[in-house]
């Protein structure tokens, strides 16, 4: 398959099988993408990924996997370089909480069978866990709501643990100023339905 995101636009084509079919499906994918308006930025996903120690136009998307881990895919990811130490992050958006919950477990249990655990983070997410596994690398996992949130790298533990809490925050930072949001539109629609049933001249002064 060849997955293509411009702006709003996201188009999956899938075909090929044989080297003339891939040609084709490569061909077909240049003509789409040739047709897509310009994008005005990267996906607003990337904006729940810390800014600080983030590699410059490393983002991309992956529908095939993460970090080698099937479950892992229709993820976006990015490239950290926190002092010298490498890390790639990634964010898979789910349809709900109970399915994200699920691609965590899976995740967990990667290092159950092949690593081990190590003590949970307090106040990270919804749940999370760490692990660490010499050919896997150092994980820090974790779930806000319907999104599951992991980091990679073979380095100290303790970097990751810092991307991990800096995206937790801009995910809730983010979650609050929608609350707000739609508290604001709420209380202006509750509003302007009980201005409507007053006098002109009170609806003014309202």
């Amino acid at each position: 398959s060849v997955n293509i995101w411009r702006g709003p636009f996201y188009v999956r084509i899938t075909g090929g099988g044989t080297p003339d079919g891939n040609q084709a499906l490569l061909r077909l994918a240049q003509l789409v993408a040739e047709r897509m308006p310009p994008a005005a930025g990267k996906p607003a996903v990337f904006n729940f990924l810390p800014t600080a120690f983030r590699v410059p136009n490393s983002e991309r998307y992956s529908a095939r996997s993460g970090f080698g881990q099937p479950f892992l895919g229709n993820s976006f990811q990015a490239t950290f370089n926190v002092n010298g130490a490498v890390a790639d992050g990634l964010i898979v958006p789910t349809a709900n909480a109970q399915t994200a919950a699920k691609i965590l477990d899976a995740y967990r249990l990667v290092y159950i069978r092949n690593g081990k655990l190590m003590d949970p983070i307090p106040n990270l997410g919804e749940d999370n866990f760490t692990g660490e596994d010499k050919y896997l690398g150092r994980c820090v996992a974790f779930r806000i709501d319907r999104f599951v949130i992991a980091f990679n790298g073979y380095n100290d533990r303790q970097k990751l643990i810092d991307l991990a809490g800096a995206t937790d925050q801009r995910i809730l930072g983010t979650i609050r100023k929608e609350l707000v949001s739609a508290d604001d539109t709420s209380s202006k629609s509750t509003t302007n339905s009980r201005n409507a049933n007053l006098p002109p001249w009170q609806q003014q002064q309202q």
